[in-house]
Order: structure tokens, then C-alpha cells, then sequence
């Protein structure tokens, strides 16, 4: 498969898993209660910026940290149900000619704790999918290049912060891509810039 034909079809899942996801707490009733202030909360879609840190010394050594963004719903507020998203990132970097581009693409189960009207709420979010991987680096006198599609499940907590603004630290599991591990954490934060 080829990048221009994965595309499309990642955009599609991503965006079934969060139409898929409304109809889903609609139906069994987890959507977030009704608070006073609706200008504030419901459901927004999130932007958010943040840094990849490779787990493996040798992805590590080549790339040092990269840049993270990423789009996904926020719901504003929960209650403590699992509930059905889905999100899109971006992982690159530049660095010292070395490029890397990876493109998780993936179905979230999410859940948060704590009072329904509460402002402040941790969560908790496992996701799985599939992902891209566009790289191309050096080792000494050996170049590496290659691009592959796998799999990735991911784990990420964090917390949700002034109704729109959340912190969050995620581990990303990939699968390898040309022999190379390029599994890592992010640390991001997010922002529900748009409301639908």
C-alpha cells in the first residue's frame, strides 16, 4: 500500500471510529451531561502539539526528539463511562539530514474520572490502528531508507485542564519498520480549538 492510497482510507477509519463513537454513547447513554455553561463544554475537536521521545538508543541516537501534532474529538464533560474516538497524528523530524515521518491513525477507547462538572479531570486512553512510517537516515557510512505500514496500539493519561486545554503523556507501540524500533512516548498538549 502505498502512501498516497493510505491516506484516504486512515482519514476514513479515524473519522467512522468518532462517528461510530457519538452513536455510540448516544445510544447507551454515555455522552457527557448537560452543564450549565454550553459555550464551555460538549464536543470540541482538539488540536495538540507536542515531543517524541524514541524509547530505542539507536532511533534515539539518529533523531535525538521530535516533533509531535495531532488532531482527536474532546468531550467535555465526562462522566465514567468508556467511550468510543478516534484520533490522528503526526510524529516528524529533520535532523542533521535524517528525516522521519510517522502517521498513526487510530480507534480510541477513552474514559475520565472524577465529578461530571468538575473543570479538572484526569482520563485515561487506549487506541489501536494503523500507522506510516516515511524514513530515511544515516548510521555511520550505511544509509537506511524505507516506507511501511503496521500496526500501533497506544496508552496515554493525562489530565483535562481549564474545560479546554488537557496534558497528556502517551506510549506509542509500533510495530518494526525496516528492522528499526521506533516505539516512543509523546508528551502533548492539547487544545479543543473547534466546536461540533
Amino acid at each position: 500500500m502505498t502512501f498516497r492510497q493510505l491516506i484516504p482510507s486512515a482519514v476514513l477509519l479515524s473519522l467512522a471510529a468518532i462517528s461510530l463513537g457519538q452513536q455510540t454513547n448516544d445510544q447507551t447513554g454515555t455522552h457527557p451531561a448537560q452543564p450549565k455553561d454550553n459555550n464551555d463544554h460538549g464536543r470540541w475537536i482538539g488540536i495538540d502539539v507536542g515531543v517524541y521521545y524514541p524509547t530505542d538508543s539507536v532511533i534515539r541516537g539518529v533523531y535525538g526528539t521530535g516533533l509531535k501534532l495531532g488532531i482527536s474529538p474532546v468531550t467535555h464533560i465526562r462522566n465514567d463511562n468508556w467511550h468510543l474516538d478516534g484520533d490522528i497524528s503526526i510524529i516528524a523530524d529533520n535532523h542533521e539530514g535524517n528525516k522521519l515521518f510517522i502517521l498513526p491513525v487510530n480507534a480510541a477507547f477513552e474514559r475520565s474520572f472524577g465529578p461530571d462538572n468538575a473543570d479538572s479531570q484526569p482520563f485515561v486512553r487506549l487506541s489501536a490502528g494503523a500507522v506510516y512510517n516515511d524514513h530515511s537516515f544515516n548510521i555511520g557510512a550505511t544509509h537506511y531508507s524505507a516506507k511501511t505500514v503496521g500496526g500501533d496500539a497506544a496508552v496515554e493519561v493525562g489530565t483535562v485542564l481549564s474545560k479546554k486545554l488537557r496534558l497528556s503523556a502517551r506510549y506509542n507501540l509500533f510495530t518494526k519498520s525496516d528492522g528499526f524500533e521506533f516505539s516512543g512516548f509523546t508528551f502533548s498538549v492539547q487544545y479543543a480549538a473547534f466546536k461540533y
